[in-house]
């Protein structure tokens, strides 16, 4: 836990460095009275960049986003057939993540994006590996942007995804509870697992200027997902997310911008055969002195709700995005 406290530090100090030289070696958007519409900006405020809560506007750009972070005290239980526990396991976990995605403008009204997210999980000890194993996800998601209402306060914004994943599975505690139900190893126990997950949602994004330092943006979606191991089953599902942010370039010309958000769904990609729900909060430090150019540094805690009655679990992140408006 604390080289994880020691590694956000040294990410801090880093993002830090890379706005202070950006601020003087880089022009300053908020200096300049040109304003470009293809900026996420409404009347004069400038909307810094979210990389946990998606934008409405209708913009051109490239997004990155690399993040890590660790999930406490995961536990997981063998039974006999009376339904008493034989073993428990419990340990933490790391994960990492890897996400790239370009949005393009073909009208002042329209945009579509594509996408390709990848994550992994592993124990961070031999406990939690026999426990919860090994996993890695990647995949696509595609999606339109289309522009329902435009004024000098507000944007709203309809959209349209669809998401696509293959997951692998490496579990050794499942054999085991599958030996003990059936009295024996089952001739088709693999340790190995792979399957595929998918969901399609539609919903709603809206941003508003409050001030010129405050923004605010809120999104909510709906639809359904075929679930990793439940490929006949199909789950509705909806997505939400709410952030507020303070850019204070527009107000003092210091070009750091601070967001506080919050989101929840009920389908977690690469995850939906043993997430029920996942809630998250936390903050985002961003340098907002370029025009065309944001980077933040997110910190977020997540508390995921898991399937047939098992604890929640508890995890900590951290993610830096990069996104670039062209």
């Amino acid at each position: 836990m604390s080289h994880l406290v020691r590694r956000i530090a040294q990410c801090a100090t880093t993002l830090s460095a890379v706005a202070v030289f950006l601020s003087v070696f880089a022009p300053t958007a908020m200096a300049q009275e040109e304003k470009d519409k293809a900026l996420p900006v409404i009347g004069d405020h400038y909307f810094i960049i979210s990389g946990e809560v998606p934008d409405p506007f209708i913009t051109s750009f490239f997004r990155n986003a690399t993040g890590g972070g660790i999930g406490f005290d995961i536990q997981s239980l063998v039974t006999d057939t009376s339904g008493d526990t034989i073993l428990d396991v419990s340990g933490n976990i790391g994960f990492l993540s890897l996400g790239f995605e370009y949005q393009g403008a073909l009208a002042d009204w329209v945009a579509i994006r594509v996408g390709f997210e990848g994550a992994a999980r592993v124990g961070t000890s031999l406990e939690s590996i026999l426990g919860n194993g090994v996993s890695a996800v990647y995949g696509y998601f595609l999606g339109g942007t289309f522009r329902l209402v435009e004024t000098e306060k507000i944007f709203l914004s309809a959209t349209a995804d669809l998401t696509g994943n293959s997951i692998t599975d490496v579990g050794i505690l499942q054999i085991v509870q599958d030996a003990i139900d059936q009295g024996e190893i089952p001739d088709s126990a693999e340790a190995v697992e792979t399957g595929t997950d998918k969901a399609a949602l539609g919903g709603l994004r809206f941003a508003w200027a409050a001030s010129r330092l405050i923004g605010v943006r809120v999104n909510a979606g709906v639809g359904v997902a075929d679930l990793f191991r439940s490929s006949k089953e199909t789950k509705f599902s909806f997505a939400t997310g709410a952030a507020v942010g303070f850019n204070f370039a527009n107000t003092t010309g210091v070009p750091i911008g601070l967001l506080v958000f919050f989101k929840g769904a009920n389908f977690n990609p690469g995850a939906s055969d043993i997430v029920d729900a996942t809630s998250s909060a936390g903050v985002e430090v961003v340098y907002s002195g370029h025009r065309d150019f944001g980077l933040g540094l997110a910190l977020a805690w997540e508390r995921a709700d898991l399937t047939q009655g098992r604890p929640a679990i508890n995890t900590f992140g951290a993610t830096i995005n990069l996104r670039y408006y062209f």
